[in-house]
């Protein structure tokens, strides 16, 4: 009985957020985007240069576009992202025709295209993070991939936003907006991506070395960070040693060279971008 009820409260608050993610998406169109001609790519980006070549209204087209993708996509969708795909489509079209009333924030097309993006980001990444869509490009992308299934479904949908800013470029005659879009894409995309794959950026490194016993103690004690020993052989050389893995917050990483070139100035040091590190020392509340 508590599950039952706990999956409705989960289920509400994703509604809540989709909700807010589609207003948020809508106010990046209509008070950023599409009075300023900027095409920033999906079905919102092919209404703007509708609109601005025939006064069809940007949900209007956004309505059309997503009502014929559902037609020929949904039985690739599961039942719960359908419908939450279709309650996001038709809360974001209701949005976007209320705020059409207002006028533009601003007319400097670098700000309009900058924060235009920033909006769509991130109203499109609490949508996709709570379940959702609001189909255009993504669901082109899905279909497509239906008949091209040697192309990544991330590439067809940069392709099918490509598509969108060169047709803007071209109707409107204007190749600068159609650089101002690409750069509201641009935006789009890093923003959605830090939503939907988390903010939490840290570091992963790996070290090999023959001191790597003192190295784990030196980390541990002066960092309080844990860290993990995992079994390698050099395979010139045919010996067998640790290879130490610790991820560490950004601002922790200069300790940690310098712990490790004190230790072995010899150690040989490997350090990439982690997305997000999820456990105890990497929570919020930690």
């Amino acid at each position: 009985m508590c599950k039952e009820a706990c999956d409705k409260i989960q289920l509400a608050k994703e509604y809540i957020f989709i909700t807010a993610g589609a207003f948020i998406t809508a106010l990046g169109f209509e008070l950023f985007l599409v009075p300023n001609s900027i095409a920033a790519g999906g079905a919102g980006g092919l209404g703007t240069v509708i609109y601005h070549a025939f006064s069809i209204p940007v949900s209007v087209v956004v309505a059309a576009v997503n009502t014929v993708l559902f037609a020929f996509g949904y039985k690739y969708l599961s039942k719960g992202t359908l419908i939450k795909t279709l309650y996001a489509t038709a809360v974001l079209t209701g949005f976007m025709q209320a705020l059409s009333r207002f006028d533009a924030i601003t007319e400097n097309l670098l700000l309009a295209s900058i924060y235009g993006g920033l909006c769509f980001g991130t109203g499109t990444g609490v949508t996709i993070a709570n379940g959702g869509s609001t189909g255009g490009s993504d669901m082109t992308a899905v279909l497509l991939h239906r008949k091209f299934r040697f192309m990544p479904v991330a590439r067809l949908i940069l392709f099918v936003d490509l598509t969108v800013i060169l047709l803007s470029g071209i109707v409107f005659s204007d190749f600068e907006l159609m650089l101002y879009g690409a750069i509201a894409l641009y935006v789009c995309s890093i923003t959605a991506d830090a939503i939907i794959e988390g903010v939490n950026f840290s570091k992963l490194v790996f070290v090999v070395s023959k001191h790597s016993e003192e190295i784990a103690k030196s980390v541990i004690s002066e960092l309080d960070r844990g860290i993990t020993a995992l079994s390698g052989k050099g395979m010139y050389s045919g010996n067998s040693y640790s290879v130490l893995m610790c991820a560490v917050r950004r601002n922790q990483f200069v300790k940690l060279k310098k712990i490790i070139q004190n230790t072995d100035k010899n150690a040989f040091i490997i350090l990439t971008d982690a997305r997000e590190v999820i456990g105890k020392g990497f929570n919020i509340n930690d």
